[in-house]
């Protein structure tokens, strides 16, 4: 399995935006696509519930996308 972030909303993002936390959505003039950023914790989340869901057997239902950063 990989994951993989979109538009990372990272301190390097932040900086070269030249934007705090706080103020980010202020970049969208900008940077339109970096208002649809997310912030790392969001991968994390999504990584932890992966490491949280009981072992799947092979031959079951795939997970529905959307349920695993809930």
């Amino acid at each position: 399995m990989a994951i993989t972030p979109g538009f990372l909303r990272s301190e390097a993002a932040l900086e070269q935006f030249a934007v705090a936390e706080a103020d980010w959505r202020d970049t969208a003039s900008q940077e339109p696509n970096f208002s649809h950023s997310q912030p790392p914790d969001y991968l994390g989340r999504a990584v932890a519930a992966l490491a949280a869901a009981p072992p799947r057997r092979q031959g079951q239902d795939r997970p529905r996308p959307g349920h695993l950063a809930l």
